[in-house]
């Protein structure tokens, strides 16, 4: 097997990936055949630049914009509901729904779905996924397609 398929159809995201070893491995992942996510703490510059070399060199990249620390975001509401809208900012769709449930809740994230729901005939535009908050408490679909 190539090097370009090693990691086909997997989406990584490297926190820390706009500068050191961690714009070497989102590059490595990327030149492996991974779709990858690229974020910053401090320098959008820096990642405007690793996310141009991963798209020259023939791979797709997205730049995940003040993930960490936003200057003008805000946390979750307190009086935020299941049903609001602005829940579904963010979906990342995987083949790997259960290994990937099961690897953050040994990280200790705090779920909102009790595991993975199958859902039938794909209504919702996912068959199986989960719902979790990332640390500022934003809500994230983990689903698959």
């Amino acid at each position: 097997m190539s090097d370009r398929k090693l990691l086909q159809g997997q989406t990584a995201l490297v926190t820390g990936s706009s500068s050191g070893i961690g714009a070497g491995i989102v590059k490595a992942m990327a030149a492996a055949g991974a779709n990858v996510i690229v974020n910053f703490a401090s320098s959008e510059e820096s990642a405007n630049k690793v996310v141009a070399e991963i798209i020259a060199a023939g791979g797709p990249a997205i730049e995940f914009l003040e993930y960490l620390s936003p200057r003008n975001g805000r946390p979750m509401p307190l009086d935020s509901r299941v049903n609001d809208l602005w829940h579904w900012q963010v979906q990342l769709m995987t083949d790997s729904v259960d290994r990937i449930e099961q690897r953050l809740r040994r990280g200790k994230y705090r779920f909102i779905s009790p595991g993975a729901v199958i859902l039938p005939d794909e209504i919702m535009g996912f068959s199986k996924g989960f719902l979790v908050r990332d640390p500022d408490g934003h809500v994230i679909l983990i689903g698959k397609e």
